[in-house]
């Protein structure tokens, strides 16, 4: 498998276990999507690091159809 130029979406990704690997999977080279529960640090995440994306700033997204923000209401 090849460790750069990869699609990876990390669940869970706000913080802790989730957010380490997202971290230096994006430092590697891939584009890294993050996806949790909690908007705020969702937007911190992303405001911290511009190269991730999260479902929110995925551009012509729409997370009401995708399901991904549908639990956090």
């Amino acid at each position: 498998m090849k460790m750069t130029g990869n699609t990876i979406l990390i669940t869970r990704g706000t913080s802790g276990i989730g957010l380490g690997p997202a971290l230096r999977m994006h430092e590697a080279g891939n584009k890294t999507i993050v996806a949790g529960r909690r908007m705020e640090l969702l937007d911190e995440v992303t405001a911290e690091d511009p190269g991730i994306d999260s479902p929110e700033r995925t551009p012509g997204a729409d997370p009401d159809q995708a399901g991904l923000r549908s639990h956090s209401r």
